[in-house]
């Protein structure tokens, strides 16, 4: 889920190799949208991560607007401005479907990415621009921009989703989920690797943590369990961090 792998659409451009700035959201992306959520529920760990400000930076989702919204509308009465947002960009769109959830050959089609481009229109980065002093703040330390968003319902994945502000991007993220799901940590063997919708309804993903330690550190596999892992009140990474 790391910024970093999405494709640019021809005409788009490169999505941020180097982009100034984002190296500083790399940290509060680890430790604000994906630690959280590790042990817990995928689709609730999707929604942060995808629309922190470390991913609308690197994909430039924080400059895209809807052809139809009010900030394009009046952009198009004024011929002669130059220079700030372009239109539409659908680098986080395709990053979504293709790697963070379906992955290739997923059922997802070119209109799918359309219409969650436009869902994802008006999430942006606090103080970008002059349209920055319109932002609504939101939870996760992104901002949203109503002015730039793509009115009317969408439909992807043939499911409707009605008109909204930001929800409409919570809303599709809540539903759009992958068939496979891998737990990909160090030292972990592939039959230990979980493969599904979430992690936590079907797999006690602390043990999986501790017997994987247990056997590169050559620790007894309950010693392991109660050190790192006791209880779900202290996180595997706080237990090996003091080990």
């Amino acid at each position: 889920m790391a910024a970093g792998s999405a494709r640019a659409d021809a005409g788009d451009g490169r999505p941020g190799d180097g982009r100034g700035g984002t190296q500083y959201e790399v940290g509060p992306h680890e430790f604000m949208a994906i630690r959280p959520h590790v042990l817990g529920r995928f689709s609730d760990m999707l929604k942060p991560a995808a629309l922190h400000p470390a991913m609308l930076l690197y994909l430039d989702q924080f400059q895209s607007t809807g052809p139809l919204s009010p900030f394009q509308q009046r952009r198009r009465r004024r011929p002669a401005q130059a220079g700030g947002r372009g239109g539409l960009n659908e680098n986080l769109a395709r990053e979504f479907l293709e790697l963070h959830t379906l992955g290739v050959g997923g059922g997802y089609t070119q209109a799918d990415v359309t219409e969650l481009a436009r869902a994802l229109t008006g999430w942006t980065i606090p103080g970008i621009g002059r349209i920055g002093r319109f932002s609504e703040d939101q939870t996760n330390g992104a901002a949203f921009v109503a002015l730039a968003h793509e009115p009317g319902a969408r439909m992807i994945l043939r499911r409707r989703y009605a008109a909204g502000g930001p929800e409409q991007a919570l809303v599709v993220g809540g539903n759009v989920r992958g068939e496979r799901v891998v737990a990909d940590w160090p030292w972990l063997t592939p039959g230990q690797l979980h493969q599904g919708r979430d992690l936590a309804p079907t797999i006690a993903l602390e043990s999986v943590l501790a017997g994987a330690v247990a056997e590169h550190l050559g620790l007894d596999p309950v010693v392991a369990m109660a050190r790192f892992c006791p209880g779900r009140t202290t996180r595997p990474l706080a237990g090996i961090v003091r080990a």
